[in-house]
């Protein structure tokens, strides 16, 4: 015999039922718009956390290489 489970009757983690968290935001333009936005932030983080970069270095040198994306592939657009 076999049961089948609808996500309705499925047991939920209590984390599921809970409101959102006062602190979040909608995504970042800069992930969604703007091509390689997400890995250029992605990149900034990871080095951050995995190799102890100074955070302001990373972020200045992924807020430089989001503009030049966004000059090169979105800005003539507009």
């Amino acid at each position: 015999m076999s049961v089948t489970v609808s996500p309705s009757t499925a047991a939920r983690p209590e984390s599921a039922s809970a409101p959102p968290l006062a602190t979040t935001r909608v995504q970042d333009w800069a992930r969604a718009f703007v091509p390689s936005g997400d890995q250029y932030l992605t990149t900034a983080l990871e080095r951050i956390m995995l190799e102890n970069a100074d955070p302001a270095t990373v972020f200045s040198a992924a807020a430089t290489e989001i503009a030049t994306s966004f000059e090169q592939n979105v800005e003539r657009n507009l």
